[in-house]
This record gives C-alpha cells, sequence and structure tokens, in this order.
C-alpha cells in the first residue's frame, strides 16, 4: 500500500554559455566567457509523492522510504572568464 514506483524524469543539468566579441569593444580583453548553469531544474514526470533521489538518512533501513523529507534543491549559477 506504501511502496511507490521510483520513475522519475527530471531536467537535471542545464549549461548556457556564450562568448562574448567584446575585443571588438575593449582592445585590451582578448576575450569573454560567460555562462549559466543549473540543477535540479524541472522534474517533467515524478510517480512518487517524493524526489526518489533523496533519501531520509545515511543508513541503509531507510532508503527510499518518505520520511518527511525536505524537497530537493535548485540550484542556479552565473561565471564569467575574461582572458587579458
Amino acid at each position: 500500500m506504501y511502496v511507490y514506483s521510483a520513475t522519475n524524469v527530471r531536467l537535471a543539468e542545464l549549461s548556457l554559455s556564450y562568448d562574448v566579441p567584446i575585443a571588438k569593444v575593449v582592445p585590451w580583453v582578448k576575450g569573454l566567457h560567460i555562462a549559466f548553469t543549473g540543477r535540479n531544474l524541472l522534474m517533467f514526470y515524478c510517480k512518487a509523492p517524493f524526489d526518489p533521489e533523496l533519501t531520509a538518512s545515511t543508513a541503509t533501513g531507510f532508503a527510499g522510504m518518505d520520511y518527511f523529507m525536505l524537497p530537493s534543491m535548485r540550484n542556479i549559477g552565473f561565471s564569467a572568464r575574461v582572458n587579458f
């Protein structure tokens, strides 16, 4: 009765990057690379009422059990690399 399927489809990681052509505007800068990265952005399909990749404890006794777990974290980051 309390057994759930752990089938899920998610967008685990997405990274978008762009090389900005800044050498035409600022001659002493050779290049500028910017990137946006996101992890755990979207869950398209999850059959269980909780995130199956999270566990309630590090012990093997609670593996895959819904034990009032916190929702999974969404991480969003930005990076910039400048070449002189």
